[in-house]
């Protein structure tokens, strides 16, 4: 598993949510990993955070700024700016469980699977939505 994953993450307005997503792909137990975070024009304080963290990463994180085009085009410009072997998703108000990045490639190198879209469970916040809102959260093969 010495393969690099790139990470592509696009945000928009979500500050209050993306410390916890780059905390979650950092503490990785697969440790071969770039982080692409796309900032689809966001106004809140998304570029102060990225840039902190990117200063404390500097090998590890890249900023990259586009004026709103919506996921898809954040997305493909994550793809486009990639340099790793495999690529793998994250939206600015997920995170990943701490070996989501390792089962993900075990799975495609043992199987040599060219794509793995893996299980999710639910997490129920009450304390912070009605609730009747749940949140998905990457779960790893069981």
């Amino acid at each position: 598993m010495n393969n690099t994953i790139s990470v592509i993450i696009p945000t928009y307005n979500l500050s209050a949510y993306l410390k916890e997503a780059l905390d979650s792909v950092i503490n990785q137990t697969y440790k071969n990993t770039e982080i692409i975070v796309v900032d689809d024009g966001s106004t809140d304080d998304t570029g102060d955070i990225v840039t902190d963290y990117a200063a404390r990463h500097p090998n590890k994180i890249r900023y990259i700024y586009q004026n709103n085009r919506g996921v898809a085009a954040a997305r493909n410009v994550g793809i486009t700016s990639a340099s790793g072997d495999m690529i793998a998703f994250l939206d600015g108000d997920d995170y990943y469980l701490p070996n989501y990045l390792e089962q993900c490639s075990r799975y495609m190198e043992k199987y040599n699977y060219d794509i793995v879209i893996p299980k999710y469970y639910l997490r129920r916040l009450e304390q912070e939505h009605p609730p009747y809102l749940y949140y998905a959260i990457g779960k790893i093969f069981q």
